[in-house]
């Protein structure tokens, strides 16, 4: 083998290490920065699933304060029931019929609380899963990554209804940001099923009969707890203390103990 033979052969060796010593700082490059942006995505989706557990426990909470509420009218029914004089049987006939409607009632909240905490158990999962990420980043594991199924149905009252806005991180099937909030209202008929005040800002969950809408952060609310509303009637106006988007009212739907997709009601 002649000498400009064998330099050929030693220029492709070495060639050849260089090329793959790049390669691997390329790829030891592209690794690391996956591996940040999946820490960003993932601490950000922990601290939205933290806000989302939030709003589950303040419906926890809400739902057991109409429990207590309606237990005390049941008993006061009751009481007030043995008070009534013999000869006056529709006063007999009045609260018995009430103290059947609060227990019926009671029942219809102890089924919504079981669902809501369900969820809450969801939620809290995601929360450990999310967790326990976050510690795999930090020892510098990068997964994959796979998509959920989501369960979509559209309402035909709603679709397109509202201007919406993105928030980085955040799973559209909890629920989407509404960003032009003046003076809401519904081309549907619903029953206001709650209003809850925390911290200067407001949540209203209404019953449309087939499924519940709700909003969080809101301002300035126009209806109360069991009133029923009729179509195109204001229900609330402004947005206050969203801690995801500032200016914006979190609007999610469910319907039994189920998230309905909720995208379909942006323009």
């Amino acid at each position: 083998m002649n000498k400009f033979n064998k330099r050929v052969i030693l220029f492709l060796i070495l060639l050849s290490f260089f090329s793959l010593e790049a390669a691997k700082k390329s790829g030891a490059e592209i690794l690391q920065e996956r591996l940040e942006n999946e820490k960003k995505d993932v601490s950000y989706r922990l601290k939205v699933v933290s806000e989302e557990e939030h709003a589950i426990l303040l419906r926890i909470l809400n739902l057991k304060m109409q429990m207590m509420k309606l237990r005390v009218l049941t008993k006061s029914g009751v009481w007030l029931k043995k008070q009534c004089p013999p000869f006056q049987s529709y006063c007999s006939i009045g609260y018995g019929m009430s103290t059947i409607y609060f227990k019926k009632y009671q029942q219809d909240i102890s089924h919504d609380i079981a669902n809501t905490e369900e969820q809450l158990q969801e939620i809290e999962a995601e929360k450990a899963t999310l967790t326990k990420r976050v510690a795999d980043l930090k020892k510098g594991f990068v997964s994959a990554g796979k998509k959920k199924k989501q369960f979509r149905v559209k309402i035909p009252e709603l679709n397109g209804l509202f201007s919406c806005s993105k928030v980085r991180g955040w799973n559209p099937y909890r629920g989407v940001f509404i960003d032009k909030t003046d003076e809401i209202s519904l081309p549907l008929s619903t029953v206001v099923d709650s209003v809850v005040e925390q911290n200067g800002t407001k949540m209203l969950t209404l019953d449309s009969g087939r499924f519940f809408i709700s909003f969080a952060y809101v301002d300035k609310v126009f209806v109360k707890a069991g009133a029923q509303v009729a179509a195109g009637a204001k229900l609330f106006s402004g947005a206050k203390g969203n801690p995801l988007k500032e200016g914006t009212v979190l609007m999610f739907i469910a319907k039994k103990d189920t998230f309905i997709y909720p995208t379909f009601v942006c323009k």
